[in-house]
């Protein structure tokens, strides 16, 4: 059986997970397991961790706000004085000489 860690629970969580589990008469683990199954159970949507055309609804309004999203970035990069075209090193070459050493 395959172990779960689960790092920054908030604690507002972790005890209402302890109330329920104690309500039950569950461990925490027994407790946590069956909240999975049942949400897995009961989800209609197949999960998807992509976006894509098949998946998403907007997907046409996300492409078309592409090169505005990028207009506004690259503003804020100015307010800064923040540029894309300073003389840095390609990082990929950087990493390939450290991974070299």
């Amino acid at each position: 059986m395959a172990n779960l860690n689960i790092e920054n629970l908030p604690d507002r969580l972790y005890l209402e997970l302890q109330k329920l589990a104690t309500k039950n008469q569950k461990s925490l683990g027994e407790q946590v397991v069956i909240l999975l199954e049942n949400s897995l159970e009961n989800s209609s949507q197949s999960i998807n961790f992509f976006l894509s055309p098949d998946n998403d609804p907007n997907w046409e309004i996300r492409c078309k706000n592409v090169p505005n999203i990028l207009a506004e970035i690259n503003q804020r990069l100015e307010k800064r004085n923040i540029s894309h075209s300073h003389n840095l090193p390609d990082s990929t070459i950087l990493l390939r000489g450290d991974r070299e050493r």
